[in-house]
């Protein structure tokens, strides 16, 4: 099981949606762009003392040419550290004090079932979410660790940033872990 966080690693991890991650019969760019909108968000609001030293993964997809329109939109004039996958995830999920997944990912999934902060947000809820599981995610957002408005992710981060381990070890936030697991 995770232990406690090290208080001497002060990186916020932002992992970023693939470019198309979802196969459909109609074009889904507005998505990957209220993405990069929420992510734009919380660079620009959040405390600086949670994004100064924040890494932004972005998929080995946006290495191509049309993935740099995305960087020069939404990252141009930040000196921001950006990997494109080329460490582990393991590695720096394990070098962040926080991770924050702007899709539904199987790395929310793995983070959870290994205990680790994770905080995760994006817009659509109900029309990214089979309805088997509207129920299941739901116990997320009683855990305070998905949001469905920008603000109060970037409101939660500010709050709990100086003692992450208040928030995640709480009975409640463990409990809701555990339940969704």
């Amino acid at each position: 099981k995770y232990q406690k966080t090290n208080s001497k690693i002060d990186r916020l991890l932002i992992v970023v949606s693939p470019m198309e991650y979802k196969i459909y019969p109609f074009y889904t760019t507005h998505y990957l762009e209220k993405g990069f909108e929420n992510i734009a968000e919380i660079l620009n609001t959040a405390d600086k003392k949670v994004t100064k030293n924040t890494l932004i993964r972005l998929h080995d997809s946006y290495r191509v040419k049309r993935g740099e329109y995305f960087i020069n939109k939404y990252f141009d004039n930040k000196s921001l550290n950006i990997d494109f996958g080329l460490q582990s995830f393991q590695k720096v999920r394990n070098n962040s004090k926080l991770t924050f997944f702007n899709y539904d990912s199987t790395g929310i999934l793995e983070n959870l079932s290994l205990n680790y902060p994770t905080i995760c947000m994006w817009d659509d809820f109900e029309n990214n979410i089979s309805e088997d599981f509207i129920d299941k995610y739901k116990i997320l957002i009683e855990a305070k660790i998905l949001f469905l408005r920008r603000a109060d992710s970037i409101n939660h981060i500010n709050k709990i940033w100086d003692n992450i381990d208040e928030w995640w070890f709480d009975n409640k936030t463990q409990s809701c872990i555990e339940k969704f697991n």
